[in-house]
């Protein structure tokens, strides 16, 4: 949810900055000087490559849970957390913050260590965090006491490990895989014709460590309103192995991809709007509500296979998880719309085949208000603020498991830990919750 918020800002400050398109003719420009600059910077450095070792994808579950405890920010030093909170094997948790610090916390609730001026993206392997110093933003591999252990020439906007352990960065419309060394092993440049500005909004990768990269691609003379998003599929040597245009005339829900602890085998999900996102974003939101939505599959190809319409009003809000069966479980937030507002009626969790039969459906009562978090036996959990500011686990067949009370805000997200343990990080209260399983 934090990382569509500030996506949001971004787009309205850019809006409000530039009556004349300005500041996209300045983001244009800055993009084609990174283009020819790019060819120059960015050389292979000579092999072997050597794989970062991967923390496991999936984690074990929570049968019974306790509260064991909190993290508290006082009320002098409020502070929020960023999108992208990691934990290593023992189960500390690492984060970053608004104000560029950066936290760890042992497994018990115990500051580790606070260190200053850093930033996203962040990222955890089983020998250290990946993590860019606010100045430059230059990739620095730390270990898990906050000492270097390299850094590199890459500066990168977001980062992502394929499952084959080399690490994908992202700068601009550009793609770049690093090896646990700090080695560049291949770059690519994204181009689309007739459009210079290229905003990575989405990927994800599937168990041959494909790419799936999702960009909003914009002509910078015509500002925000002429855009249109595409995805690329990249090899795991950095080969293009097709390109697809995803939206021109509906919006692309970008929040509804995979989530990073599952892969793709064969077929993944992506959501549309019939919602047109215009520069001054009147109207965007009750469209979004209100108009119909579909989800399309598609084939690790490219190929649309299947789709279904969502003629009810409301939203899919959050990313998607894909269990080791290949089913797909999503939730959807129906709402009715009241004069002032729309009304929560219930949310929604959906479990799909991979050809597109629905194998169930629940009706919850609450809004499924977090993404979805997925064990290694596949059961679910997510969190609900509205109405009832819980933690709910369900599980395979959409019964449900548990759930526990904790005080939560309108913005919150969850972090399955690896030993039995569930973390809340809660928005704008600045709180961090830790569900155990009962001792």
């Amino acid at each position: 949810m934090n990382r569509l918020w500030k996506k949001l800002v971004i787009v309205v400050i850019l809006c409000s900055l530039s009556f004349s398109f300005s500041a996209c003719k300045i983001l244009g420009s800055c993009n084609r000087v990174m283009k020819t600059l790019s060819k120059v910077a960015f050389k292979a450095d000579p092999g072997p490559y050597v794989p970062f070792a991967l923390l496991p994808r999936e984690k074990e579950g929570i049968d019974h849970p306790e509260l064991t405890w909190d993290y508290r920010w006082s009320e002098d030093d409020f502070t929020l957390t960023q999108d992208s909170p990691v934990v290593d094997e023992n189960d500390n948790i690492y984060w970053l913050d608004y104000k560029f610090n950066f936290y760890a916390l042992d497994s018990n609730g115990e500051l580790k260590w606070e260190k200053k001026r850093y930033m996203e993206p962040l990222e955890a392997s089983r020998d250290g965090l990946l993590v860019s110093p606010l100045i430059f933003n230059r990739q620095q591999y730390i270990d898990f006491d906050g000492n270097s252990i390299w850094k590199s020439k890459i500066s990168s906007s977001d980062l992502a490990f394929a499952p084959n352990g080399y690490l994908i960065c992202s700068s601009y419309n550009s793609l770049m895989s690093l090896d646990s060394q700090g080695k560049l092993m291949w770059y690519a440049y994204i181009e689309e014709e007739s459009y210079d500005l290229f905003m990575l909004d989405a990927c994800f990768f599937d168990i041959e460590s494909n790419g799936y990269y999702i960009y909003r691609a914009i002509q910078s003379e015509q500002g925000l309103g002429k855009h249109h998003d595409f995805m690329i599929s990249l090899s795991p040597e950095g080969k293009i192995r097709w390109k697809k245009i995803l939206s021109e005339n509906e919006t692309l829900i970008i929040g509804f991809v995979p989530h990073k602890d599952t892969l793709v085998k064969d077929v993944f999900l992506l959501a549309y709007n019939s919602a047109v996102m215009n520069e001054d974003l009147d109207g965007i939101y009750t469209a979004e509500r209100s108009l119909p939505k579909r989800i399309v599959a598609y084939s690790t190809e490219g190929k649309e296979l299947w789709e279904i319409e969502e003629t009810r009003g409301g939203m899919f809000e959050h990313g998607y998880a894909i269990g080791s069966d290949n089913r797909f479980y999503y939730a959807f937030n129906e709402y009715s719309p009241l004069e002032d507002y729309w009304d929560l009626v219930s949310g929604h969790l959906n479990c799909r085949a991979s050809d597109g039969h629905l194998l169930w459906s629940k009706a919850l009562g609450c809004g499924i208000d977090s993404g979805l978090v997925m064990d290694k036996d596949h059961s679910i959990y997510f969190g609900s603020y509205n109405p009832d500011n819980k933690i709910y686990a369900l599980y395979p067949d959409g019964s449900q498991k548990w759930e526990i009370p904790v005080e939560l805000d309108f913005s919150f997200s969850l972090l399955l830990g690896h030993q039995k343990a569930l973390y809340v990080f809660s928005n704008p209260k600045a709180l961090i919750y830790c569900v155990q399983e009962s001792r």
